[in-house]
């Protein structure tokens, strides 16, 4: 029967240990970016993919699979196991409160360790130009969708230094028609869908003009 010396036990011990911790490391390079960001309160979506997975069966479409930490360990990160979508939403009951700033800068540190997300989505009731500028620090996201009922005007200048972005969404906040221009100006690639103060208040206006003339229709 082969007997083992004790240094070859205790060098395959090692060996285990550093290939043990080297895949510990490659994991958590993933996993902790996304515990961070749902600790800061960001959803996660995830490829769409089947109801029946490998390492897990019967989760939703676009939740995040229930493959193990272990399964992770053994096979690396998948596309399904990587978010693409990142949401977060506020409102004036739960509002984003003094500390948002610094919080967005933690998300985007986050953010630049997850390549695999390239969209944000932005709600809240007011949006400033420290966000905003936060924002701008981000490396990988090409798609940014903002829902808000005010926007700085130092914000806009702040929008327009997104050259990188590929899509640009922006509700509620009815931006000036000067303001739409300048964001088209400095960034001529970007798909821009902004609703503009100006076009929707004619809008309004010969839509009232119609209905108050003799021939407007109701």
């Amino acid at each position: 029967m082969p007997r083992f010396r004790l240094r070859t036990f205790l060098i395959a011990i090692t060996a285990f240990c550093l290939l043990l911790g080297w895949r510990v490391a490659a994991v958590e390079s993933v996993e902790r970016p996304i515990r961070e960001l749902e600790r800061l309160g960001w959803e996660l979506n995830y490829p769409k993919v089947g109801l029946i997975y490998i390492a897990g069966i019967g989760y939703c479409e676009g939740h995040r699979p229930r493959g193990s930490y272990w399964m992770r360990m053994l096979r690396g990160h998948s596309a399904v196991d990587l978010p693409e979508f990142a949401s977060l939403q506020y409102t004036d009951q739960n509002p984003p409160g003094p500390d948002f700033p610094k919080r967005m800068e933690m998300a985007i540190r986050y953010f630049n360790r997850l390549p695999s997300i390239h969209t944000i989505s932005l709600d809240c009731p007011s949006l400033d130009a420290q966000v905003v500028a936060k924002l701008a620090r981000s490396i990988h996201v090409r798609s940014l969708r903002i829902r808000s009922d005010t926007i700085d005007r130092e914000a806009v200048p702040q929008l327009a230094s997104l050259t990188y972005l590929k899509s640009l969404t922006v509700r509620d906040a009815r931006l000036s028609v000067d303001q739409a221009n300048l964001l088209r100006e400095h960034i001529p690639d970007c798909h821009l869908n902004v609703d503009i103060q100006e076009i929707l208040k004619g809008l309004q206006q010969e839509q009232l003009k119609n209905r108050s003339s003799p021939n407007g229709h109701d």
